[in-house]
Order: structure tokens, then sequence, then C-alpha cells
């Protein structure tokens, strides 16, 4: 059956093993994100412990991202990625049977947090360039656009079940689930027939591979500017898994349910921030900009002039709040 022009990348068996294998994977890893910053509050009531777990969690990819690029251009991507997606599997379910068995503590957190970032700091560049060998050159724009359908798609639906597992189960549901998604994606990788080889050698060590990449980025202006606004964005707009929580539950008073929803909502607007029209692309706003959702909480929204009664509002505890 002859496939669309939009996934014709999809056409090939082992970058469709491939793609469906994340579709799984990174939905549970969304799905352990909130109930990862639900179980900090639980146990600390914190905001600067929340905080401290996502520096924990994500400093090793600040830090040894060239690292792990030179790394994963001298290994076999496949095999790389069978491990690091092993370790991450074992470490959502060694958080899974803490939470379970009622000892988790904070510090275990932290060091099952710094443990996600160093498999994810060896992971993500491998996983990224794996795509390449997977799809021939024709296809790789179509293969790439695809694969950030996913990961977009993945963070709204992906917290949005979190929040309704967490809410009925408790937070170690989300752990489970995150690393039986992992199954998926170490199945798709054994079935998968492309090794991803390394490049070339060059006779050059890892630190001139490393210099020479950062000579490459800061020399060309394109990728000097995109690296410029990745960096300006991750330092001071991508703070949702502190902020949002915080949100829910100390300004919305809601629980985990509602958290996991605000999450979701949070992600789509963010993924909907520009969109197109006839004129060119308009500005959408974030979520918690000028345009607000029809239904927005009461509690937070700003009142409309021309509103001839009250606005209902879709949070539970904020109508009965405004009722009382």
């Amino acid at each position: 059956m002859a496939l669309p022009a939009g996934l014709r990348a999809l056409g090939h068996r082992d970058f469709r093993l491939f793609w469906c294998g994340q579709l799984v994977s990174l939905i549970g890893t969304w799905m352990q994100s909130v109930g990862q910053s639900w179980l900090v509050l639980e146990l600390t009531n914190s905001p600067f412990r929340l905080g401290l777990i996502g520096a924990l969690q994500f400093g090793p990819i600040l830090l040894f991202s060239f690292l792990s690029g030179a790394i994963s251009d001298r290994v076999r991507k496949r095999r790389l990625l069978l491990g690091t997606q092993t370790a991450l599997m074992v470490q959502a379910f060694t958080l899974a049977a803490l939470v379970w068995s009622g000892h988790v503590q904070f510090w275990h957190v932290a060091v099952l947090a710094a443990l996600y970032g160093l498999a994810t700091t060896l992971d993500m560049p491998s996983r990224q360039s794996y795509i390449a060998h997977l799809v021939p050159r024709g296809d790789l724009m179509n293969a790439i656009a695809l694969n950030s359908a996913v990961f977009n798609g993945a963070r709204v639906v992906g917290p949005a079940v979190a929040g309704l597992l967490v809410a009925r189960y408790g937070t170690a549901a989300a752990f489970v689930m995150n690393g039986a998604s992992f199954i998926a994606v170490i199945a798709a990788l054994t079935a998968i027939r492309t090794e991803g080889a390394p490049s070339a050698r060059r006779g050059i060590g890892l630190r001139a591979e490393i210099a020479e990449g950062v000579r490459y980025a800061a020399g060309t202006p394109r990728v000097a500017l995109v690296m410029s606004l990745l960096v300006a964005v991750s330092l001071f707009v991508i703070n949702m898994n502190v902020l949002v929580p915080l949100i829910a539950r100390e300004v919305l008073h809601e629980g985990a349910h509602g958290f996991g929803l605000l999450m979701a909502w949070a992600r789509w607007r963010a993924r909907s921030r520009w969109r197109p029209s006839r004129s060119g692309a308009r500005r959408s706003g974030w979520w918690w900009g000028p345009r607000w959702p029809r239904r927005a909480c009461c509690s937070c929204s700003p009142p409309r002039a021309t509103s001839a009664r009250p606005r209902r509002c879709w949070w539970p505890s904020a109508s009965r709040r405004s009722s009382s």
C-alpha cells in the first residue's frame, strides 16, 4: 500500500520499527517526568529540591554532550542504544520498586535522576544520528519530521495519562509504565537490521574531534544562531517541570490529576505557539499568555469586559472555591 508523501519514511522497515518503539517509549518517559516531580513534592514539599532534581537530571547533558557526541561517532549506534535504553529501563523499575515498598527517600530520587541524566547524555546524540542510517538521504527530512511529531505528541499524551494514573494508583504506577515502555523500543532495536556503523576514523583523538566541532559551530553563523537560541530557551523557558507542579499545587490547589492535565496543556500550547495563517505565521501566545483558553481557570484568567455572565471553570477545586 502506497503511503502519503508525509509518511513516506515509514515505508522503510527499520525506521518504521524504530519510530513505533519511540512512540511507546517517549510516552512513558513523559509519564515518569510527571510522576517524579509529584513524588519530590510529596517527599520534601520544597521548590528548591524540585529544581535540584531537574539540575541533576539535565546537568550531565549540559556538561558531557560534547563527549557523548564524539563517542557516538565511534561506536555502533544500535548497540549503544540497546545499552542506554536498558539502563533507563532499570532506572525506572528501581524507582518504582522503592516507591512501592515505601522506602523511597529524596536522596534515592536524586541519585537515580543523575543516573538517568548520564544515560540520556549517551542516548540522545546516538538516537538522533541513528535516523540518518535508517532511511536514504532523500527521505531524511521526512524521517526527522516524523520523529519530531512523535516527541511532541508524547509530551502531550504522557502527562495527561500520568496524571490519571498517579491520582488513582500513586506515583509508582507511572514509573512502572515507563519501565514497561522501554520493552517496546528494546524489542524494536533488536529486530532492526541496520547497525549504524561508526564514522570513518580520521586518525585524530576525541579532544581534537570535540574542538573541531566547537570551531565549526562557532564559525558557521546559522549553526551559531540556532545554538544560541537553544541555550536561551533551555535556560529561561523550558522550566515547566519545576514551575507547573508548583502552580498546580500551591496556586490552583490541585492534585496529581490536575497537575497532569496542566502539564499536557502547557506542552500543547508550547507546541502550537506559532500557527500558520494565510498572511503568514502569527503568534498564538503561550498557555499563560494573552490568548486564554475558552474555559480557563476562573481564579487566574483575566476578566472580560464584554462578558455578560461569569465564566465556568474546568478545575473542580477552583469552581468549588468560587461557589463557596
